[in-house]
């Protein structure tokens, strides 16, 4: 059930410190709704984690790698969106560099996303 106001969705904060990563072996999935998308963290500042809690409640952070923040973007994942995450283990690309591959699904989309809507304003 969603919380009725905005201190009641402040109280349900977590210390996302403390947040548990997920840490995928090949073929595993998960899914869950996305809480929030934080940039520029990590030791060097220079990654993304999105944070998401699965049907349990149970709260992960899944770290967004290169090929998983694409992923994001291009399906215009929004906090409030219910994804799917898959790993399919390491690959080799065209050029020869070896990646982690990954697949994301929009399960449903949160009630604040504009995902898949055109823009209609002219300016």
């Amino acid at each position: 059930m969603a919380p009725s106001t905005w201190q009641e969705t402040a109280d349900k904060l977590e210390d996302s410190s403390a947040l548990a990563s997920w840490k995928p072996e090949q073929g595993e999935a998960i899914a869950g709704r996305v809480i929030n998308v934080v940039s520029n963290t990590g030791k060097e500042g220079n990654s993304s984690i999105a944070e998401i809690e699965t049907e349990d409640g149970e709260r992960k952070g899944i770290w967004l790698s290169a090929v998983l923040l694409r992923e994001f973007e291009q399906r215009k994942v929004a906090p409030g969106d219910v994804v799917g995450v898959k790993y399919f283990g390491k690959k080799t690309g065209k050029a020869g560099h070896e990646y982690n591959a990954y697949t994301v699904a929009i399960i449903e989309r949160g009630a604040g996303s504009d995902a898949g809507f055109e823009d209609d304003v002219p300016f």
